[in-house]
């Protein structure tokens, strides 16, 4: 015997996003297995902030309050970068570092290295 847990988007900064799997849009289930369920291929379909996510039983044998997701953000690709930090001059084979952030259309960072 096994229980049913089904993954939905619970909130979200952009109303059109969706939740999916590789067999289409969800809710999606998995089984739950020693006290975990694993979700292997979750997507959301839009890059934006403010996204949660919440995990819950449909079996009323298994009574639990859904687990929800602390909220967190999905960046999109990356459309342009900013160079912070680059000094005025730089004397000849001098090394200096600078931080680099790439960007999405949201302006939600999708990396930050430094160089």
């Amino acid at each position: 015997r096994y229980v049913r847990v089904v993954a939905s988007l619970s909130s979200s900064s952009i109303p059109s996003a969706l939740l999916s799997d590789a067999d289409g849009a969800c809710p999606c289930a998995a089984r739950m297995r020693d006290g975990k369920a694993a979700f292997a291929s979750l997507k959301i379909s839009h890059p934006g902030a403010g996204f949660v996510l919440s995990f819950a039983s449909e079996d009323v044998s298994f009574s639990a309050n859904p687990a929800v997701s602390a909220a967190f953000n999905v960046a999109g690709p990356a459309v342009y970068a900013t160079i912070d930090g680059l000094p005025a001059s730089v004397p000849y084979l001098t090394p200096f570092s600078a931080a680099v952030s790439v960007r999405d259309a949201n302006r939600l960072l999708v990396a930050s290295p430094r160089v």
